[in-house]
């Protein structure tokens, strides 16, 4: 019997030639999280992104298939970058932070756009698509840095994005109402729609509203594993007044957000477990995961991200 790994990489070049064929180069984080294995299970031909290392070879691969095959001229394409992101919008692609102010990063963008390897596969924009990664001075600030360096349109997302918002193959161009360029005037973020809003073709298919319950969620150790967002301790009483920031009515199901936790609440249900909450986007969401970490979380709007905040950064920390 063959290996696995050695009939993977034969096919590997096949593959590399069906991505170049398509307007939409994606290349995707390999963290090792639920909601990256459900967006890439929906993808097809995904090339998986661990870091700069990763990100660089595999550009290589492409500009040495497309010295073969060059891309039809006048055909723009797009070099997606899909990952999570930071609370103040920076993409992360595994361990790699493409943050514009570090030096390192400006003199690896500026090494891609010395030796013109965007232009070579017909490269004509790039979109970091994590959640929000066009909102706040430090992201915006990044995309103008990786445009002026590359020399072509950058464009990052004006709120969270999931699942919802890719086809198989990749991120849906009805969606682009979503995308800021960086040399756009910043446009309002944009929010999850309101529950009194009429249902139209693209919120038909967000999951029906759920209330928050928080003794339904499922029971874990009070000690957060590794690698976890700092955890804190919620009593009763600072419970009651942390939710009361929180819509418990507006809950909805945004299967494949990319979004990393800043911090994690550890609402206790006894004195050795709890029920956890976490805080994504800069303190604007509360998520849930009513049915465990390996389905869908569920995404609360927060009336008042800085006051959330603040209250959460008074509590102890585990």
């Amino acid at each position: 019997m063959t290996d696995p790994t050695i009939l993977a990489v034969q096919a590997r070049p096949t593959m590399l030639r069906r991505v170049l064929s398509r307007p939409r180069i994606s290349l995707v984080t390999s963290h090792p999280d639920a909601e990256v294995a459900r967006l890439t299970r929906q993808l097809v031909d995904v090339l998986p992104i661990d870091g700069r290392a990763s990100f660089e070879r595999t550009l290589g691969e492409l500009s040495r298939i497309a010295e073969h095959a060059p891309p039809a001229v006048g055909t723009p394409r797009t070099l997606d970058l899909i990952g999570h992101s930071t609370t103040d919008g920076l993409l992360r692609l595994g361990d790699w932070l493409i943050d514009g102010e570090s030096p390192k990063i400006s003199a690896f963008f500026r090494g891609i756009a010395d030796v013109e390897l965007l232009p070579r596969l017909g490269v004509t924009s790039m979109r970091l698509l994590g959640c929000s990664t066009a909102v706040g001075a430090r992201a915006r600030r990044t995309l103008r840095t990786l445009a002026e360096l590359l020399d072509l349109e950058v464009l990052g997302t004006l709120g969270p994005i999931y699942s919802l918002h890719y086809d198989a193959e990749g991120f849906g161009d009805q969606w682009r109402f979503l995308l800021s360029r960086a040399s756009e005037v910043p446009a309002s973020p944009v929010i999850l729609p309101s529950p009194d809003a009429p249902v139209s073709d693209d919120t038909a298919t967000l999951a029906l509203l759920r209330i928050l319950d928080i003794e339904s969620l499922p029971r874990v150790p009070l000690a957060a594993p590794a690698g976890s967002p700092p955890r804190h301790v919620v009593t009763n009483a600072a419970a009651r007044e942390l939710l009361s920031l929180v819509d418990r009515t507006r809950g909805a199901q945004m299967p494949g957000l990319l979004a990393i936790p800043s911090h994690e609440l550890a609402l206790l249900a006894d004195t050795t477990s709890c029920h956890v909450a976490e805080i994504i986007l800069d303190g604007h969401f509360l998520r849930v995961f009513p049915e465990g970490p390996t389905k869908p979380g569920i995404v609360y709007p927060v009336s008042d991200a800085r006051h959330l905040l603040a209250l959460v950064t008074a509590l102890l920390p585990i």
